[in-house]
């Protein structure tokens, strides 16, 4: 894995300053000379974009600059007048890069819109060529004090975008293993920096730990688990992230981020959900059953669709004790078989065995259509004639539909 120095000349005049980077510095007139020393580990290369008015301007005043120091290598790239030499600007700049390459990115001589390329060079980058982004650096010589030219190190804006991506994904699609591995990865370091203290870093532990359970519970079809992690989700937030001290430079854009995450699984949260009231417990579940369905999380709406329809019948026969145990659950399964057996030989002119309703027949119904389409799926479709998948979206879409029109007992706005 090669490490990369990509940087940029103009056509600007450069005075001679004393470019510094933590403890380190380094007299250049030429910032990626400067860089070349001042980095570490030193990169293996430099790489300088120049369009042919800037080359015959600093090419050999950088040559001399970088000297011995690392290799470097001038790629000529047109002016940018045009949306054209724009793209061929981005194509040239990415092709210096090869498949796992370590880039560290300059900006300090470009100009106009080549910023705002070399950040859209690095992300697209770090997924075509799985490069690791090693940093991103910028010398601002307008806040230079006695020629002393601090280097700023941008690399956690690149970050952002990692933070903004996951919790994109997060939101979308329920997974938070990203943002997680982002919380728990990035706290060392920012106590380390001194972002954030002891009690800090523990939340933003717990945080971490509560957006894996929340993904992993969303995944495995774990409801109350869900629930209980959304809710400590809430709790964490309210707890530290309220609060304006917490809202430091570096981490603040973060904690929006985050508090669009909360808000976006507060309807789910639920504390201590499988002791909870029955009637609330069930409305959590079936909003679950909602963003499952939003989600195109298909296969896991059908199953918790299926388990609430049972979790129903308990509450419409009365049963308010032992809602989950083994025995109740099978009971009211056995009461919707049965009814589905007796609508069936009503359905083709047979006697039904008897003619007691325990369940109304629409609920019965839905059960029947439910167990079928889960079968299906959890069968892979191997079946003579298998469901379309589209018409099983459509199928899913319905009982959703019907599950939200059964109505709870106590509802006052129910149907």
């Amino acid at each position: 894995m090669a490490g990369k120095l990509l940087s940029f000349l103009g056509r600007g005049k450069y005075d001679e300053v004393t470019y510094y980077l933590g403890e380190r510095e380094h007299c250049s007139r030429y910032a990626p000379a400067a860089l070349c020393r001042l980095l570490e580990p030193k990169p293996d290369e430099l790489v300088v974009f120049a369009t042919q008015e800037a080359e015959e301007m600093h090419g050999a005043g950088l040559q001399a600059a970088v000297e011995d120091c690392v290799p470097i290598r001038l790629v000529r790239i047109p002016a940018g007048a045009c949306e054209e030499e724009m793209w061929d600007i981005f194509r040239i700049i990415t092709e210096q890069v090869g498949e796992g390459d370590a880039v560290y990115f300059d900006i300090t001589h470009s100009f106009r819109s080549l910023p705002l390329l070399s950040f859209l060079a690095l992300a697209y980058l770090r997924t075509a060529k799985s490069a690791h982004i090693a940093g991103v650096y910028y010398g601002a010589y307008e806040a230079r004090q006695d020629s002393r030219t601090p280097v700023f190190d941008l690399t956690p804006f690149v970050e952002l975008l990692d933070w903004t991506v996951a919790a994109d994904r997060f939101i979308r699609f329920g997974d938070g293993r990203d943002l997680a591995e982002l919380a728990g990865r990035e706290k060392t370091e920012w106590a380390r920096a001194g972002l954030i203290d002891e009690k800090e870093l523990f939340v933003w532990g717990r945080l971490a730990g509560s957006l894996r359970k929340i993904s992993l519970a969303l995944r495995l079809i774990r409801p109350h688990e869900a629930m209980e992690a959304a809710h400590e989700l809430q709790e964490h937030l309210r707890t530290y992230f309220a609060d304006p001290a917490s809202r430091r430079a570096q981490i603040a854009p973060l904690t929006v981020l985050l508090e669009k995450v909360a808000g976006a699984f507060a309807p789910l949260a639920l504390h201590a959900p499988r002791k909870a009231e029955r009637r609330e417990d069930l409305r959590r579940q079936k909003t679950l059953i909602r963003w499952y369905l939003d989600h195109q999380q298909y296969v896991q709406a059908l199953a918790l669709a299926r388990e609430w329809l049972v979790s129903w019948v308990i509450a419409y026969i009365g049963h308010t004790e032992k809602v989950y145990s083994r025995e109740r659950r099978e009971e009211a399964e056995d009461i919707l078989n049965q009814e589905g057996r007796r609508l069936r030989d009503k359905e083709a002119g047979r006697t039904p065995d008897r003619e007691e309703k325990p369940v109304p027949e629409y609920v019965a119904k839905l059960w029947a259509n439910i167990t079928d389409r889960r079968n299906d799926l959890l069968h892979a479709g191997m079946r003579t004639q298998p469901v379309p998948a589209d018409r099983v979206v459509n199928d899913i879409a319905s009982f959703v539909a019907d599950i939200e029109g059964l109505s709870l007992s106590g509802d006052e706005d129910a149907p």
